[in-house]
């Protein structure tokens, strides 16, 4: 409902007497005037209606709003995840479907910047967005093979995000408030905020489903159409595609928002205008560039041993500049070791990069094993997880066959043992042996004679009898 107006001069009374309450001078009428006059139609609207009614009536779309006067003013980010199946980079073999985040200049409709990954939004994705929409970007092309041109670069004023994406304590808010980047998440009830954006990505994900392998926005869309086996795009592949048409095509098409123009005569005709009287050709860029991406990257804490610095599920890295650090003890709290800030790219974990405590600069780390490729932090992932699974037949049969090892060890220890001690024994007695010894001795009497009885040959039980026998100072 509409609020009653008030005059102008019961306004100007409610102004002097709080003026003389608070013990100033209260300004002149007309000077009330010209206020009054200067103030914004949304606004005046908002405030005696709605901010709905504001919108509805003025078309309240991003393009007015106060900030987006200029290139890097005001930009909208958003993320989408893309309809369309990848393979990964060595068995081409389906991944799944990636995450696009995308940062777009509200004033000319430029895409500054973009990021895909097999994540899901994060403060990380909106943070690499957003490096990648402020830096220059000749050699991200240059490294991709585009043989394109991407004029965007520079600082960016005023950027609104997801209100679902929780940058409270971030490193992506601190990085912004270095930087003078206000970040903002999108007002809820209010889907201007986010309006140019979200119809940015529908134009996208439309394009996507020309690709191999698209599973298109809906199953009724999709039909019979077997994603999996026509899908041919590796991650690398469908970034550079997407970087393609972005500047190939969406940025060199009239734009009905802005006159018919294109994002990129709109957004090179306001430095062409303006930049003349201001003495610039682009937007202000980070003084140190180097420092500025890394400042948007994740980073761990870690202690450093002699064997270097493990981090990703594993992985050591090593170099000359952490020996001065080796099991370096916590100044707060000497019992325990001290840890040290390590950022890294989740594009590339071949390299992390330490926050050097003494001249407060980011060294690279190199990791130990130089023979492997260059991973990705979502490839380790896949190789860790990966890992096959414990057998339970195997360990039982393992754990079986290692008690019998030792039952045939310890059979042969104690069978080595008694033949020994047997040979031991019977070399013992081969000495002295009494039987043998009595032999050895009586060979030396001469065996007597059997008398002849005449009564034919003696019994055989009786021969025992013909036996000498040795003195008994032998036997003894």
């Amino acid at each position: 409902m509409e609020q009653p107006r008030r005059q102008v001069t019961s306004v100007w009374d409610d102004l002097d007497d709080a003026c003389q309450a608070a013990g100033l001078e209260p300004p002149s009428i007309n000077t009330l005037w010209n206020r009054i006059k200067r103030l914004d139609d949304h606004l005046i609207l908002e405030r005696r209606y709605s901010a709905r009614v504001a919108r509805e009536k003025l078309g309240d779309l991003p393009s007015s709003f106060k900030g987006a006067s200029a290139p890097h003013a005001l930009v909208q980010i958003d993320h989408t995840k893309a309809d369309v199946l990848l393979l990964d980079e060595e068995l081409r073999l389906p991944i799944g479907r990636p995450w696009i985040t995308v940062v777009e200049d509200i004033y000319s409709r430029m895409i500054l910047g973009f990021y895909v990954s097999l994540d899901p939004p994060s403060a990380l994705s909106v943070g690499l967005a957003i490096a990648h929409a402020v830096l220059p970007k000749e050699s991200w092309l240059a490294e991709r093979g585009i043989d394109l041109a991407w004029a965007c670069q520079g600082l960016l004023g005023c950027a609104y995000v997801d209100s679902g994406l929780d940058l409270n304590g971030s490193l992506m808010k601190r990085g912004c408030q270095e930087y003078g980047i206000d970040l903002q998440n999108r007002p809820l009830g209010q889907p201007d905020f986010g309006g140019h954006v979200e119809r940015l990505i529908g134009t996208l994900m439309r394009k996507t489903h020309e690709l191999p392998g698209t599973t298109y926005s809906n199953v009724a869309e999709k039909g019979d159409y077997d994603s999996t086996a026509q899908a041919c795009m590796t991650l690398q592949e469908f970034e550079i595609w997407i970087a393609q048409y972005i500047l190939g095509v969406y940025h060199n098409r009239p734009h009905r928002g802005i006159g018919r123009q294109s994002p990129r005569q709109r957004y090179e005709s306001w430095f062409q205008e303006h930049g003349k009287n201001l003495g610039i050709t682009g937007a202000p860029l980070p003084h140190d560039q180097h420092r500025f991406r890394l400042d948007f990257l994740p980073f761990e804490e870690r202690t450093i041993q002699r064997s270097g610095v493990e981090m990703h599920h594993g992985i050591s890295y090593f170099a000359d500049v952490l020996r001065p650090f080796i099991k370096e003890k916590d100044p707060e709290n000497p019992k325990k070791g001290r840890k040290f800030r390590f950022a890294y790219d989740p594009r590339d974990i071949s390299i992390i990069y330490f926050w050097h405590p003494v001249s407060e600069e980011y060294v690279p780390i190199p990791w130990k094993d130089s023979s492997k490729r260059p991973l990705s932090l979502w490839e380790r992932r896949r190789e860790t997880q990966e890992r096959p699974s414990e057998d339970p037949l195997a360990k039982a049969t393992i754990r079986k066959s290692r008690t019998a090892m030792r039952n045939t060890q310890e059979g042969a220890k104690a069978a080595t043992q008694k033949i020994r001690r047997d040979f031991a024994r019977a070399k013992q007695h081969s000495t002295k042996n009494i039987h043998r010894q009595i032999e050895q001795d009586t060979s030396r009497f001469p065996l007597p004679t059997r008398p002849n009885t005449g009564l034919g040959e003696p019994n055989l039980q009786d021969e025992a009898a013909w036996i000498p026998v040795a003195p008994y100072s032998v036997i003894e």
